[in-house]
């Protein structure tokens, strides 16, 4: 990775951009735009010559306000970038030269359908406020993220992210049951005309839209699942002489029926920062409507756990993890003070790769001079394999991360995995991701939809290389 500082110029001043989207846009147009030069990214800490510089900055009220702003956006050839709630750690909500198309405004709860089971939000509705929603209602959408209190539902679905209990409900692609987008023409379409569970009639076009960052349209609303509060839960907590022994039995967690919400693995160097012990802990949580189908599937995980070596641990490690999930701000204060930078990694993994991946990108980081520490736990896992996170403690400065990241993604691409789980592309990872995806065919749809670049950088947008050919 070679990471380059801002060097776009604008055409024009900012004052007289901002003046004329004002007559078009008067009741939207944000003065202020230094809060859009920056979002979660670590490189924007660690220089501040990385940060964005937008133009002008507008907070639609209206689809009608959408249509205009793109509108003039594109008149005066400028791209636009859509931002949600500024939490993402790879650079992907932030502009460089561009108007930003701030959704907070656009943050409504259309409607709550307990019949049907879904829920219908506008893009700029925080995750936070949709669950309390729903919670009111006795039901959840089922989406935790880490960034959950400043994450908006739009933002989340174009990173294609997933939350701490993903395991029973999924990412949010399989939350997705129909988006309504405005396209870079200015057309608004809903990706099916009927609010179905299902429909064969062609390829499910919402999928066009999660996980492309804003590339091929800026979502407006979202219709989405949700699920009855389960009843009954059980957490249960277990502890592994290594973390190799840990990943091997939670991989046998899949022969269970009913599959947990929450499953942790945290290896040796977490399981010390978090729960002061040098065993591997695995935070497991289960829930059910059926007190009984729980207590049967409890004595069943018991029996599994400790046959595959693990021994009981305090229930209270769940909690305490459960507690301070969401407090990424005050654990990265903590490291600043003391004059260090965090970087998290999410590399999925099939099962066969996730211990090899494991230790190949633990001894590299060991090798990088700038790294004081690193640990790792898995955070999500799935019939076919997992996601290791790896949190990295760093002197920083831009050669140190680049080292950082050079070294994930060569690890990524040594054991075939992705070096992208939830936490999308943005500027980080635009060139990594290459290596992954038919670039070309992603090129070619953008140039299909937004022939003059309307729309933000977005994941496809970086692509500018082509895919060599595929020798068979």
């Amino acid at each position: 990775m070679r990471i380059q500082t801002n060097k776009m110029a604008t055409k024009q001043g900012k004052g007289d951009l901002t003046a004329r989207l004002a007559e078009v846009v008067p009741e939207c147009v944000v003065k202020d735009t230094d809060k859009y030069k920056s979002d979660w990214w670590v490189a924007y800490r660690i220089d501040e010559k990385m940060r964005g510089d937008p133009v002008a900055a507008a907070a639609p009220k209206c689809k009608d306000d959408i249509f205009k702003i793109m509108r003039f956006a594109k008149d005066e050839g400028i791209p636009i970038l859509t931002r949600g709630g500024g939490s993402s750690v790879t650079g992907a909500s932030v502009s460089k030269g561009g108007i930003v198309i701030d959704m907070s405004q656009m943050s409504s709860i259309i409607s709550i359908d307990t019949d049907n089971r879904t829920i219908t939000v506008q893009s700029g509705a925080r995750m936070e406020t949709i669950e309390k929603a729903l919670n009111e209602k006795g039901y959840t959408l089922g989406q935790f993220p880490q960034s959950f209190e400043l994450a908006t539902i739009g933002g989340y679905i174009s990173t294609m992210g997933t939350g701490h209990f993903s395991s029973l409900y999924g990412g949010i692609e399989e939350s997705v049951l129909r988006l309504e987008v405005m396209l870079p023409s200015g057309e608004l379409i809903k990706t099916r005309t009927y609010d179905i569970p299902r429909s064969s009639a062609s390829p499910d076009l919402s999928k066009l839209f999660i996980g492309a960052e804003g590339a091929f349209g800026i979502i407006t609303e979202a219709e989405l699942k949700i699920y009855p509060i389960p009843r009954h839960t059980h957490a249960a907590v277990y502890a592994f002489n290594t973390f190799e022994e840990a990943v091997n039995a939670v991989k046998a967690l899949n022969d269970i029926d009913i599959k947990p919400q929450l499953c942790r693995v945290y290896n040796e160097a977490e399981s010390a920062f978090y729960f002061g012990t040098d065993k591997s802990i695995v935070l497991l949580s289960y829930a059910s409507n059926n007190s009984g189908v729980l207590s049967s599937t409890v004595s069943e995980l018991s029996g599994l756990m400790k046959s595959s070596g693990g021994a009981e641990e305090d229930p209270k490690f769940l909690d305490k993890a459960m507690k301070s999930r969401f407090d990424f701000r005050g654990q990265l204060d903590s490291f600043q003070k003391m004059g260090l930078e965090v970087e998290t990694i999410e590399i999925a993994s099939r099962w066969t790769n996730v211990v090899q991946m494991y230790r190949d990108l633990t001894s590299s980081l060991s090798s990088i001079e700038d790294v004081a520490a690193s640990g790792a736990h898995l955070s999500h896992i799935y019939q076919q394999g997992a996601c290791t996170y790896f949190t990295v403690i760093f002197k920083p400065s831009l050669y140190s991360y680049e080292k950082i990241w050079d070294a994930a993604a060569s690890a990524a691409r040594r054991n075939e995995s992705s070096i992208s789980h939830h936490h999308g592309v943005g500027i980080l990872k635009s060139e990594y991701v290459k290596r992954e995806i038919p670039t070309n065919l992603l090129s070619a749809i953008k140039r299909a939809i937004d022939p003059d670049g309307t729309i933000g950088r977005g994941a496809a947008p970086e692509y500018t290389k082509q895919s060599p050919p595929v020798i068979q």
